[in-house]
């Protein structure tokens, strides 16, 4: 069995599923806002369930190189405290650059993501899913 705490569930080469990967999750609810270039009008929103959860988030912008941020590494974070809501603003990783790779300097791409996630655990040895018991 593959080792879901160090980023192999949904790779593509041999594809985990997230319920391997988490099965004390029930439910999933992610909501991801990016601001900042190539986003269109001020923001793009994506929102995703355990069906069609992605392991890392890309960056939209068209000038940016190995951007975005890792979802599933907060998700990990979050199961391994039994966190059942996170709320973060994190900056993208990237760098930017021209739109081939030439020209790539050390600045950092700009663009943002704003983090809401909403984790339901399935009941387990009595406990009610508000962590009561009961």
């Amino acid at each position: 069995m593959r080792n879901c705490d160090h980023g192999d569930f949904l790779i593509p080469r041999e594809p985990v599923s997230f319920d391997e990967c988490f099965p004390q999750i029930r439910d999933i609810d992610v909501e991801v806002v990016e601001s900042g270039l190539g986003v269109g009008d001020n923001s793009r929103v994506s929102r995703y369930s355990k069906e069609d959860i992605e392991e890392h988030v890309a960056c939209s912008s068209p000038l940016c190189h190995n951007g975005g941020f890792r979802l599933a590494d907060i998700i990990r974070n979050m199961v391994r405290r039994g966190d059942r809501e996170f709320q973060a603003t994190r900056e993208c990783q990237g760098k930017r650059g021209s739109p081939r790779g030439r020209n790539k300097n050390r600045n950092c791409c700009g663009n943002s993501f704003r983090i809401k996630i909403t984790i339901e655990y399935k009941q387990t040895d009595g406990m009610g899913d508000d962590g009561s018991s009961g």
